[in-house]
């Protein structure tokens, strides 16, 4: 199978594929915000068509094989995060409409919890990566990373305590782990791991 790695493109990407793929980067965790995954794909796809998010278009590199993205890279350096924080609320607003933005409200405290805040102007934090089911293990996931550590010696991103394959998937390119950031559901313990790549 042969792999291009392509910045998103609405004319040539299919954004519901890619919504679908940043969703499965961590269902467990994005259910909380967005809902389950048929109702979170069209508030995705909605982001991924804005400018100042962490899933804008413009942050996604896409795996594709042919004309079917199998893989999705979301990403942004410490400095453009920064720099659109301010912007990025009122995206995430018209993405939600109010039904959703009573859901951030209620999870949006814990989940920040468990996510990286501090990443400094010049790392690279990684708000999704994934690979459809269809082609893991075929080195797709790697193609992305390369992209990316072609210009960031430092990457940071967050995984999902559970996802022991993840978690050895980013330790075979190198990255640490570092803080648990958790809180319990249920009786449950959810959350993730801060993980690091020092180039």
């Amino acid at each position: 199978m042969e792999i291009t790695i392509e910045r998103f493109d609405p004319a040539r990407h299919d954004v519901q594929d890619v919504a679908r793929l940043i969703y499965q980067a961590d269902p467990s965790l994005m259910r909380f915000v967005f809902g389950d995954e048929e109702t979170a794909v069209p508030t995705i796809a909605r982001l991924v068509g804005m400018e100042h998010n962490d899933y804008a278009g413009r942050r996604v590199l896409c795996a594709c094989a042919g004309s079917r993205v199998v893989g999705v890279l979301a990403g942004l350096t410490g400095a453009e995060r920064e720099a659109s924080q301010k912007a990025a609320g009122a995206e995430w607003g018209r993405a939600l409409g109010a039904r959703g933005m009573l859901r951030a409200l209620r999870w949006g405290p814990k989940l920040e919890s468990t996510a990286t805040r501090e990443v400094a102007p010049e790392e690279y934090y990684i708000s999704a990566l994934t690979v459809d089911e269809s082609c893991r293990g075929q080195g797709v996931g790697s193609l992305l990373l390369a992209e990316v550590f072609r210009d960031h010696p430092v990457v940071v991103t967050d995984v999902n305590i559970t996802k022991d394959d993840a978690i050895r998937f980013y330790e075979r390119h190198g990255f640490t782990l570092g803080e648990k950031m958790t809180f319990t559901h249920k009786g449950a313990e959810l959350g993730n791991y801060q993980i690091r790549r020092q180039g």
